[in-house]
């Protein structure tokens, strides 16, 4: 009996210590094929896609985050549309943000799936949720000498220059560009030192952009599209800071010439239009303005070129095309509205969800404090006739402390309310400031507009016509001069008009600016052939269709006539 039980004990040890030898040989393999995977990744991604195929997603939290980050990156580098975030978010979630007290290895690869996150974020042009991303993986990666965390800076910085962030996106490509250099990564340095000029250029910094985009038309290891790149860039330079339109032809002609059979050329087509409107030519002006309209699907682009040849047409007398081309630039407009006010919403949810996990966290601080205060109460009352005796000093302190942490609790509640009402503020203030600026752009187009019209002919006699003592009678030929004339010389306003007013008519265009030159109800209604009480109910119908701060611009300083 003792032998057979001896035996079988054996064989049941036997067993057991093959089948931990499996388990354990299991997994180690599906450790060692991720980490071969993770270093095949960067010499050859497909083949490492292909052994990553064949291996099902882990059920282990470890090894699943560590699949989560390996997925994601060979998606990105394979050029696959990744449509959410829910794969990388299980690594994002498992690595957390661990600053402290974790091994280089753990740290590198929270660093690894952030950045990863950033990388789906940026697919996605989610601009805010990608910064944020990014700026975690930065402060993860335990060194700089790592070619993801040069990366990440690249990355920051386009998206910087995205939301116009000039200062930091310069910052963030220089570094980006020190660190791709010390890596011997020429290709990555090439690309932030071409966004490097973007930058200067944006900001008006004509020389610093002037210097980069020279040094990549004469160096060799600038890729194509840099170097095609850098000639339109350059034609920007001389026609809005050296005013040199020859060169800048010159350029703009050489990027059409070398990218001619790409097909996608209408950039270059726009800027040339753009040079020959500087240089008066408006003939040559509309031809490249419509023929860049039919060579770019650009959206931005498209609506500058439908609003400079709505300007042209009507320089060049074409009143129906002009219609058309403002139309048109409406219709362009409100979708570029329509994404920027996207946008907006995007960040205000993204803020509006922060601050939700923010209270959801600290809710359950509070309720975690409630459990163990209630627990402590529990035991507290079991011994409270002990205690009474020998440990009622000590109670008193515990009950100090844990009103302390409810004082704390509640102070980080009304802190976290006070942030999201200065938030909203700023957001608000934001809005009214961009608002000002507008009104202040079209009060000063507005200018523009009546130093033109007090060059004319039209204006004299509109003047004349104004003076009570001099009784002159305008017949249909002069009425038909004068409108003629606030047309051409209040191009601009009128295009801010068609902006502001939707499906506005152009006697009611004519009324407002006739009241900006001062003219009074009786005046207009002589013009327009019609009872002053009629030319008073027009202005009372614009005054509800347009905002009261634009209609200001028009009749805030009226000259009683």
């Amino acid at each position: 009996m003792f032998i057979h039980n001896h035996k079988t004990v054996r064989r049941v040890l036997y067993l057991s210590v093959l089948a931990i030898a499996f388990l354990t040989s299991c997994r180690d393999t599906t450790c060692r094929e991720l980490a071969r995977i993770e270093q095949l990744m960067e010499t050859s991604p497909a083949e490492a896609d292909s052994l990553l195929s064949v291996i099902p997603e882990p059920a282990n939290a470890r090894k699943r985050a560590w699949y989560a980050v390996l997925k994601t990156q060979l998606d990105y580098k394979l050029y696959r549309e990744i449509e959410s975030d829910s794969l990388i978010k299980t690594a994002t979630e498992y690595y957390g943000t661990p600053y402290k007290n974790v091994s280089r290895l753990r740290r590198y690869r929270a660093a690894m799936a952030w950045y990863s996150q950033g990388c789906v974020y940026s697919g996605l042009n989610d601009d805010f949720s990608a910064i944020d991303a990014y700026l975690k993986a930065q402060g993860l990666f335990p060194d700089t000498l790592s070619r993801y965390y040069a990366l990440s800076e690249q990355k920051l910085g386009i998206h910087y220059l995205n939301r116009m962030m000039l200062v930091q996106a310069k910052q963030e490509l220089l570094d980006c560009r020190i660190n791709a250099l010390r890596l011997n990564d020429k290709k990555t340095a090439n690309y932030v030192f071409y966004q490097t000029g973007l930058t200067a250029l944006y900001g008006k910094d004509f020389n610093y952009a002037d210097s980069i985009f020279g040094v990549i038309l004469s160096d060799s290891t600038f890729s194509f599209s840099q170097k095609t790149g850098a000639l339109l860039q350059m034609a920007k330079i001389r026609l809005h800071s050296d005013k040199d339109y020859i060169n800048a032809l010159k350029y703009v002609d050489s990027y059409i010439d070398q990218i001619r059979d790409k097909g996608q050329y209408g950039a270059g087509l726009c800027i040339k239009s753009d040079i020959y409107y500087a240089m008066c030519e408006y003939d040559s002006a509309y031809k490249y303005g419509l023929e860049s309209f039919s060579k770019t699907n650009e959206l931005y682009t498209m609506c500058s070129v439908a609003d400079r040849l709505a300007e042209l047409s009507m320089l060049n007398g074409k009143t129906d095309e002009a219609s058309h081309w403002h139309k048109m630039y409406g219709e362009l407009r409100d979708s570029i509205n329509v994404i920027e006010k996207s946008r907006d919403i995007e960040e205000l949810q993204y803020l509006h969800k922060d601050e939700l996990n923010k209270e959801l966290l600290s809710h359950r601080h509070i309720r975690f404090i409630i459990i163990e205060i209630s627990s402590v109460l529990l035991i507290a009352s079991f011994f409270f006739l002990i205690y009474y005796i020998f440990l009622n000093k000590k109670r008193k302190i515990i009950l100090d402390k844990q009103k302390e942490l409810l004082d704390q609790e509640a102070e980080i509640r009304r802190s976290s309310i006070q942030v999201l009402q200065a938030r909203v503020g700023e957001l608000s203030e934001k809005d009214q400031n961009a608002r000002n600026v507008l009104l202040d752009l079209y009060r000063s187009r507005l200018a523009l507009c009546r130093k033109k019209f007090n060059n004319t002919d039209e204006c004299r006699l509109l003047l004349a016509k104004k003076i009570d003592k001099i009784d002159i009678q305008l017949n249909r030929v002069d009425k038909t001069a004068l409108f003629e004339q606030l047309s051409k010389s209040y191009l601009e306003s009128i295009s801010d008009i068609l902006s502001e007013i939707t499906d506005i008519k152009e006697k009611e265009i004519y009324t407002l600016i006739l009241r900006h030159l001062g003219c009074s109800i009786n005046l207009i209604s002589e013009l327009f052939s019609i009872t002053p009480v009629a030319v008073k109910q027009r202005l009372s119908r614009l005054s509800k269709r347009a905002s009261s701060d634009f209609l200001e611009l028009f009749t805030g300083h009226n000259i009683n006539v």
